[in-house]
């Protein structure tokens, strides 16, 4: 009997000057597995090498402006979405969609690292700062 678990980690933060902190999504690369499955990831890029690389490394999707026309279909469902610099300005049709799923450099989904960005994104475990101010 197998089922997928979603595990809450709840974390104190000691927040010294009061200050409120903004609705924010984050992903950590832990030490031990809290699950056994890993994390869908999907890959956007146009250049047939790095698509290569991608699959190698495990990506579910892989694609460039095609993959943007079947998630706004519903055909692709993953945990995270990863792209490369040169076609970010392509995905501006996902950004409602995806919300806070789309790829952001702060949040290391953008990159040309793509096997680092894939073990991140594949094994880490995502943490959300949410209205109630409270890391979890």
């Amino acid at each position: 009997m197998s089922q997928a678990a979603q595990q809450y980690i709840y974390m104190h933060v000691l927040n010294l000057f009061q200050k409120k902190v903004d609705l924010f999504v984050s992903t950590v690369y832990l030490p031990y597995l809290f699950k056994t499955d890993v994390n869908k990831v999907s890959v956007f890029t146009e250049n047939p090498d790095q698509a290569k690389v991608a699959l190698e490394n495990g990506a579910a999707f892989v694609g460039g402006a095609d993959l943007v026309q079947r998630i706004l279909d519903d055909e692709v469902d993953v945990d995270f979405y990863i792209v490369v610099l040169d076609i970010i300005s392509k995905l501006l049709p996902l950004k409602n969609k995806l919300r806070l799923k789309f790829p952001k450099n702060k949040r290391g989904s953008v990159g040309v690292h793509i096997p680092k960005m894939l073990e991140l994104f594949q094994t880490g475990h995502e943490y959300i700062v949410e209205k109630e101010r409270c890391p979890h």
